[in-house]
């Protein structure tokens, strides 16, 4: 079991966390959905990245790939 965590920071305020279970077995399955979904969540709540979180909540992904690249920063 995994949970996503998408991720966004509203200008001038606190970091949201919004979360939704994966309906894959692995953390490959929960990240292609992190990429599926992230537009939707992105409209509805701003977000910019997502991790994903096993169930010893342990960060087993982060994500979209090359989010934190030099050329962004």
């Amino acid at each position: 079991m995994y949970i996503i965590e998408y991720l966004s920071t509203p200008a001038g305020q606190q970091p949201t966390i919004h979360m939704e279970l994966a309906l894959g077995s692995t953390a490959e399955e929960a990240m292609d959905q992190a990429d599926t979904h992230l537009p939707k969540m992105a409209a509805k709540y701003g977000a910019q990245s997502y991790r994903i979180i096993d169930r010893d909540k342990r960060c087993v992904g982060i994500g979209p790939i090359g989010f934190l690249s030099p050329e962004k920063q």
